[in-house]
């Protein structure tokens, strides 16, 4: 493991693997709960909560589904969604979905690494992108 806590960005796909217990969520719980018990310290958009709570309305009354949500991101720092970032996602040209682009230059602003299910999705370098299992094997 690193000697010191790296900051790590967590897309929302990988909430939404533990939510909806989708193939290899035991994985992204395991980055979550790092990041619970301070293992590495956890940043998320300020974007993703309003995604989280749109897909749990969909299958819970309101009041659970915002309990839901906050419960999920416990533990999260969130990065505050600013016109900077949404103009820089605008522009970006590379990236073939604008919430993709969002998600990037947040954690752009704070982050050593973006955690994510699908790493096709960050066509930039200048952040190390993983899967939950390779963040595991290298920083688990």
């Amino acid at each position: 493991m690193a000697s010191t806590r790296p900051n790590v960005f967590v897309d929302v796909n990988i909430f939404v693997d533990i939510s909806e217990m989708r193939r290899g969520w035991n994985n992204s719980l395991e980055v979550i709960t790092g990041i619970r018990k301070e293992k590495y310290s956890g940043y998320i958009s300020a974007f993703t909560v309003p995604i989280l709570y749109f897909r749990r309305i969909r299958i819970e009354p309101d009041k659970e589904a915002r309990t839901n949500v906050w419960k999920l991101i416990n533990g999260h720092h969130i990065i505050e969604l600013t016109e900077s970032v949404l103009e820089q996602a605008k522009q970006d040209i590379k990236f073939r979905d604008y919430e993709d682009a969002i998600q990037y230059y947040s954690a752009k602003t704070k982050c050593d690494i973006i955690v994510t299910r699908n790493k096709k999705d960050f066509p930039h370098k200048d952040i190390r992108v993983m899967n939950p299992e390779d963040f595991l094997n290298s920083y688990g």
